[in-house]
């Protein structure tokens, strides 16, 4: 009896599990990109928005609008906010834009 209740019990907590992790939508990586550089770049971000709109969900094409973004902070912006960049996109696409 006990065996057939502990199965109910776990059928039961991996359906809410399951269910829960469907519930929270993942934001796409373009979004996140997107996110990343207006953050950082605030006013100055519709330059390279454009290249990462552009980009699409590909994660080679959001690199080079990436390394682009961080190119254009260093000439507009300096270092400090090309390197902040850079960290954030290294966490969003996982590899140095």
């Amino acid at each position: 009896m006990l065996k057939l209740k502990t199965a109910v019990v776990v059928k039961a907590v991996a359906a809410l599990r399951d269910s829960g992790t469907r519930e929270r939508p993942k934001a796409d990586l373009n979004e996140r990109v997107r996110k990343a550089v207006e953050s950082v770049l605030g006013a100055r971000a519709a330059k390279p928005l454009t290249l990462v709109t552009a980009a699409g969900e590909s994660r080679q094409q959001l690199q080079a609008a990436g390394a682009e973004a961080v190119r254009f902070a260093e000439l507009f912006l300096g270092k400090d906010k090309a390197d902040e960049l850079r960290r954030r996109l290294r966490l969003v696409l996982g590899r140095e834009p």
